[in-house]
């Protein structure tokens, strides 16, 4: 029977490698993964329902590709190996960390969050409602402090219902009508790349308008796209825009994720009520 799989990703310091050392405990290899130098860490988490083999994927801010870090993560994602990604998003810095988290939205795979560190979010004075944001995203949300023990073992019985059994996001960021009409026009003539290089057309034209050198690349060598065609279009849409094409894409991925936080996070007033000042002041034993 194949072993169920779970990919852990995440920006750097969210607390992905303690929730990694939480679940599989001193059930851990390392090694490289091929043909790069990049850490390849994974283990074992011990589970009354069988053995599942946990992933930590490079900690990694985007899957733009530019680094070694990214595009193993990004490889590793459309790989479809994992029966689940779970994805470390910290409390205190919600909007930041949710910019990896539009991204593997796009790339359609089975994903969950955990989000983390929300008693450093409280301190903050801010509280997230969990049901908003699992909404707002299309997928499960899991609170947690990774750092707590007995929270270590709430996440793991959480986890294994949600193995093989979670549909990809259905949600997606809705660009300006010039990127959508480079998105109609090309997505019949990138339904040749590899699956392997892309889940989907659609995701492989956002990859080439943001000016991902693979997938530019991958469709020159292919020739599904001519060189003077990717040229106008990146041109047309920068001209329009005033922006270059992969700042115009990287603003409305945050639009979304300022719209996704405006609804979601509540911030609690530093100053207390009038009542609270009355009572401390009626109610003090001298002058009560």
């Amino acid at each position: 029977m194949k072993i169920r799989t779970i990919a852990i990703t995440g920006n750097p310091n969210c607390g992905k490698t303690t929730l990694f050392n939480g679940l599989t405990g001193s059930n851990q290899r390392i090694g490289n993964w091929p043909g790069v130098t990049v850490e390849k860490i994974e283990g074992i988490m011990k589970h009354d329902s069988g053995d599942i083999k946990i992933i930590d994927l490079p900690g990694i801010y985007s899957l733009s590709a530019f680094s070694e870090d990214e595009m193993v993560s990004r490889e590793y994602l459309m790989s479809r190996n994992a029966d689940l990604v779970v994805n470390i998003v910290d409390a205190s810095n919600l909007e930041r960390n949710l910019y990896l988290t539009t991204q593997i939205m796009e790339l359609k795979v089975p994903m969950i969050i955990i989000l983390n560190r929300i008693d450093m979010a409280a301190k903050q004075n801010k509280v997230i409602d969990v049901e908003i944001l699992s909404a707002q995203l299309g997928c499960p949300v899991i609170e947690a402090v990774a750092t707590k023990k007995d929270d270590i073992e709430k996440i793991k019985d959480k986890l294994i219902p949600f193995i093989g059994k979670v549909a990809p996001s259905s949600r997606r960021i809705d660009f300006p009508n010039e990127i959508n009409e480079v998105i109609s026009k090309w997505t019949d003539s990138l339904k040749n790349i590899n699956p392997a290089d892309s889940p989907d057309p659609a995701w492989a034209v956002i990859k080439i308008l943001e000016k991902d050198h693979r997938l530019t690349e991958l469709a020159l060598s292919k020739k599904l796209l001519a060189p003077e065609e990717i040229e106008a279009e990146i041109a047309g849409i920068e001209k329009l825009l005033h922006e270059s094409s992969d700042i115009v894409i990287a603003d409305y991925r945050y639009g979304f994720i300022q719209g996704i936080t405006r609804k979601c996070v509540i911030r609690k007033s530093d100053r207390k009520e009038i009542t609270d000042l009355l009572d401390n002041i009626l109610l003090n034993r001298f002058l009560a």
